[in-house]
């Protein structure tokens, strides 16, 4: 039983230093061996022994599975302290509750079979076993859990309570995984930068001042002989752009007289 305490001891420590995840997986497979405890009723003539045994089981929901027991109980018959072989072998339905959290306890009600092997020429024995009781299951990792049995095994011909006990490892194959959580991304939004001003050129473009152009000037020739000469003059000089006209006063038989 020492050797026991301390296995159950070095599990419970090894658990409890890793970090562990709720995975109850649906169709899932599990294999779990155990190790532990068997305490027979006094007058079945059996001393209490440890147990040695393991399961085979599948969860059909998060909440509802089935297993296949097997143990081992390496004791003695009490009045001639022989050596005796007991096999305890059922059929367990399992409910858990909480599936979804990291220790998740659960109900297990089954029936199946014990046989006993006497090593003494005593007759061997095989009783219907109804059986039911509890457990805890602590998630290691995903696929690996610690747990703990207990049951109340009846031992039908006449009616011996057996209490078995056991803590072991459950080991998880196949099945859905539990989708991951969403990331929520809170993005912050950045009001956008203003755009820097375009500082408009303005161009300021000088025109020429238009060259002005050259005056033609209009040449009116009177012949000084013209009769009202004098008018004529006149009135040519009070007409509009009377600046562009050249007026030239032209005398006929003009001589020059120079006496020596």
């Amino acid at each position: 039983m020492k050797k026991i305490h301390f296995v159950l001891a070095v599990m419970l420590l090894f658990a409890l230093s890793t970090p562990a995840f709720a995975q109850i997986r649906p169709g899932a497979f599990s294999l779990s061996p155990f190790v532990g405890g068997f305490l027979f009723e006094g007058n079945q003539d059996l001393k209490n022994k440890p147990v040695y045994g393991l399961r085979l089981g599948q969860d059909f929901t998060k909440n509802w599975g089935a297993e296949l027991v097997f143990d081992y109980v390496n004791t003695r018959y009490k009045p001639t302290d022989s050596r005796t072989h007991v096999y305890n072998y059922r059929i367990e339905g399992l409910y858990h509750f909480m599936p979804e959290s990291k220790l998740v306890p659960f109900l297990a009600v089954g029936m199946g079979g014990q046989s006993i092997d006497y090593k003494d020429g005593k007759s061997d024995r095989t009783r219907f076993t109804p059986a039911y009781g509890a457990g805890l299951k602590y998630f290691i990792t995903d696929s690996l859990a610690l747990r703990a049995d207990v049951r109340h095994v009846l031992a039908i011909g006449s009616v011996y309570n057996n209490l078995e006990y056991g803590l072991g490892l459950t080991f998880y194959f196949g099945g859905a995984k539990a989708a991951a959580a969403p990331v929520v991304k809170y993005e912050t939004k950045t009001e956008p930068k203003p755009e820097p001003k375009v500082e408009e050129i303005v161009k300021y473009e000088t025109k020429p001042e238009p060259k002005p152009e050259p005056k033609v000037e209009e040449k009116v020739i009177i012949l000084a002989s013209e009769p009202k000469v004098e008018e004529k003059v006149i009135i040519l000089a009070s007409e509009p752009k009377v600046e562009e006209k050249v007026i030239i006063l032209a005398f006929e038989d003009l001589y020059l007289y120079f006496d020596n």
